[in-house]
C-alpha cells in the first residue's frame, strides 16, 4: 500500500467533495477539462458543473483513503466510499491529470 503525498490541488478537490458546495470543485478544473464517471463523460466547464450538482450531489458518503500514487501530473487515489447509495460501500480509483499550472485536466472515475 503507498501513501504519497499529494498535490495541493487534489488535497483541496478531496476536502472540497467532502463539503456541502460540491460546486465548489470547479474552479480547480483547468479550460476543457473532462470528467469521466461511471462511462459517462463530462467535457468543459457547463458539463462538469452539471456533473457537480447532480451525479456528484447524489448521495450523502463518506470515504477512507486506501492508497495513492503520485507521479507527478498523474495521481492516483483509491478510496473506500461509504454512503446512502446502492451497492455502498465501493472502492473506487480516482485518476487525476493535471495541467503545468497544477489544475485539473481530466479526472477519471471507475469502481
Amino acid at each position: 500500500m503507498t501513501h504519497d503525498s499529494l498535490p495541493p490541488v487534489v488535497e483541496e478537490y478531496f476536502t472540497l467533495m467532502d463539503g456541502d458546495d460540491k460546486l465548489a470543485v470547479a474552479a480547480l478544473f483547468a479550460p476543457g477539462a473532462y470528467v469521466v464517471d461511471k462511462g459517462t463523460s463530462y467535457r468543459g466547464d457547463v458539463e462538469i458543473r452539471s456533473w457537480l450538482s447532480g451525479e456528484a450531489s447524489e448521495f450523502t458518503t463518506t470515504s477512507r483513503r486506501l492508497m495513492t500514487e503520485n507521479a507527478g501530473s498523474s495521481v492516483m487515489v483509491v478510496l473506500r466510499v461509504e454512503g446512502d447509495f446502492p451497492g455502498a460501500p465501493v472502492d473506487l480509483t480516482i485518476d487525476f491529470l493535471l495541467d503545468s499550472a497544477e489544475r485539473i485536466r481530466g479526472l477519471t472515475i471507475t469502481a
